[in-house]
């Protein structure tokens, strides 16, 4: 991989990871909701004039139902449930869980007839989850 992609990978690293150290911290002093509906607004407020601004949103408003449905599955939902998980467990044990998100995505796609899972993505899911299992470490105490 050229240095580049080494500045580009390891700074996605951060910003992936960054936010979940934050929820920990957040969470000692905020209700989970109030940190959830928190990142939800401000992910709005920042992107939602980008959208209007270029239009993004008009095809998008004819589809409000679905649009709805998965704005609560997808982010309030994940973002409520990983507040609440940080209050009791440690992070580590909340990173190991995250990570595990693509193998679960796998197995429903596979399930659903969608792709196909084969050996290469096997081996990478594998590396990917032992990667941030050495990274966060195995320390999932749930006291």
């Amino acid at each position: 991989m050229t240095r580049r992609g080494w500045v580009l990978f390891l700074a996605m690293g951060v910003i992936w990871g960054v936010p979940y150290a934050m929820i920990r911290i957040a969470v000692e002093d905020f209700d989970p909701i109030v940190v959830a509906f928190g990142r939800t607004l401000l992910g709005a407020l920042i992107l939602l004039p980008i959208a209007l601004y270029t239009k993004a949103l008009t095809p998008v408003f004819r589809h409000w139902r679905p649009l709805l449905l998965y704005t609560l599955v997808e982010i309030t939902g994940p973002w409520l449930l990983i507040g609440f998980a940080e209050t009791t467990l440690n992070s580590s044990t909340v990173g190991l869980l995250i990570a595990a998100v693509p193998l679960i995505a796998v197995v429903i796609v596979t399930k659903l007839g969608h792709d196909r899972f084969d050996a290469r993505r096997t081996i990478g899911l594998i590396v990917g989850f032992a990667g941030v299992a050495a990274l966060v470490g195995f320390d999932i105490d749930l006291t």
